[in-house]
């Protein structure tokens, strides 16, 4: 399930800097574009792969928010996670956490494949920028 958040003044937390659009710094990157938008009691992300000839819309899943301990409310960091199926199971497992460092956004990938395929789990890493204000 993903994080409630609740805000009943609307006051900007720092949080509130994950939402927006955000797109690759690198045009070669694997991950292209994400898509952070909060809503009533949920937040969600939108993730974008490096296709062709166009970019492959990952769709909006849970975006989860991590504090540093159990009791802060100044959430950091974002967590989410997507499964890709294939024609009979789930192929393949993305895993992303997300943290801003200055103006950039710091997105840490994980890659798991659970289709018996050979291929390597994989790590990788980029960075965003923002694409538009909220």
């Amino acid at each position: 399930t993903s994080s409630t958040f609740s805000n009943p003044t609307n006051v900007s937390t720092p949080q509130h800097e994950f939402l927006g659009n955000w797109i690759n710094v690198d045009p070669e990157g694997g991950l292209t574009k994400l898509t952070i938008s909060e809503g009533k009691n949920s937040w969600e992300i939108e993730g974008w792969g490096k296709c062709q000839p166009r970019d492959c819309d990952w769709g909006k899943v849970p975006f989860n928010l991590i504090g540093t301990s159990i009791s802060d409310k100044l959430f950091q960091i974002g967590f989410a996670s997507w499964e890709f199926e294939g024609a009979s199971k789930v192929e393949i497992k993305s895993f992303i956490t997300v943290k801003l460092i200055g103006e950039k956004l710091f997105v840490e990938k994980i890659t798991i494949f659970t289709d018996d395929s050979g291929r390597s789990n994989y790590r990788s890493v980029h960075l965003l920028k923002r694409a538009s204000k909220k």
